[in-house]
């Protein structure tokens, strides 16, 4: 468990409440079931994103998951009135692969030579790709993460060098690794990835500018306060009629696309649409 010093909507004035909501115990795993004025990590958005970039035709990955965690979770955290910023949302953390090694590995790699290990531990689970070693598909799925992360409901989390390209050669649990390998490096030098820097700072600047995408409640499907014809969101499938229940549960359709109606969420833009094509 951490608290976080800063001001927002889980811990009131000064402080934020933030849960990493399991353990290594029978009955730890509380994801959704802290009260009201806790943030919890939420590994069911990792890991529906890291499926949906890394698992295409390798596990069932209906749409209906993705769509959940990208509303904020509101299966989690709706019933209980809490807001989509109870769902902290990240494709990677401390521990585990790097989002520049999560897609160009295809699992750990904890017995390398100094200064980039050895290390002992980390979880053999990452849901980790290479994506046969296409250096402009890689590229490609880290920056979707990150887009992902940006226009999701909820409050985006990433680890610090990931909007920069940073790599540890796979070491998934490099906790006792002392090195330059595993230090921050904020000077430029080659191992920085310039372009996905720009499209970080780029995302998220759009981020920060579209209340719309940093909702204080969750997207409401149905009604339509101001009448405009728009409800707060409207998802569409790949032939532009509005999704069902078969089409988000078909496990062979892999494009969603949303519209948020600016106006009635607060934003400067009467309308926000996004497009999400996960075929491979």
């Amino acid at each position: 468990i951490a608290a976080a010093l800063g001001r927002g909507p889980a811990g009131g004035p000064g402080v934020d409440l933030i849960a990493e909501a399991w353990g290594t115990a029978p009955g730890t795993y509380q994801v959704g079931h802290f009260p009201r004025g806790w943030a919890e990590w939420n590994d069911r958005y990792r890991d529906a994103v890291r499926r949906d970039l890394s698992r295409l035709g390798v596990e069932a990955m209906p749409l209906r998951e993705l769509l959940r965690r990208v509303s904020g979770s509101p299966d989690l955290y709706d019933d209980a009135g809490r807001p989509p910023g109870a769902s902290i949302n990240f494709v990677v953390a401390h521990d585990g692969l790097t989002l520049h090694d999560l897609f160009r590995y295809d699992g750990k790699q904890n017995d390398l030579p100094w200064p980039y290990g050895p290390s002992n531990g980390g979880t053999d689970n990452d849901l980790a790709w290479s994506h046969r070693g296409d250096p402009d598909r890689q590229a490609a799925v880290t920056r979707t993460a990150l887009a992902l992360l940006a226009v999701s409901a909820g409050v985006p989390m990433i680890t610090g060098g990931d909007e920069s390209g940073r790599s540890l050669r796979a070491n998934n649990n490099p906790y006792n690794v002392d090195s330059e390998a595993n230090w921050l490096r904020w000077e430029d030098d080659a191992a920085h990835d310039d372009g996905l820097r720009e499209v970080a700072a780029r995302l998220f600047a759009f981020r920060a500018s579209h209340v719309a995408l940093r909702p204080g409640r969750h997207w409401r499907v149905f009604g339509d306060d101001d009448g405009d014809g728009l409800t707060e969101v409207r998802w569409f499938q790949s032939d532009g009629r509005f999704v069902d229940d078969a089409y988000i549960d078909a496990e062979a359709n892999h494009f969603v696309a949303w519209q948020l109606d600016g106006d009635e969420l607060g934003d400067a833009d009467a309308s926000l649409f996004f497009a999400y094509n996960g075929w491979s």
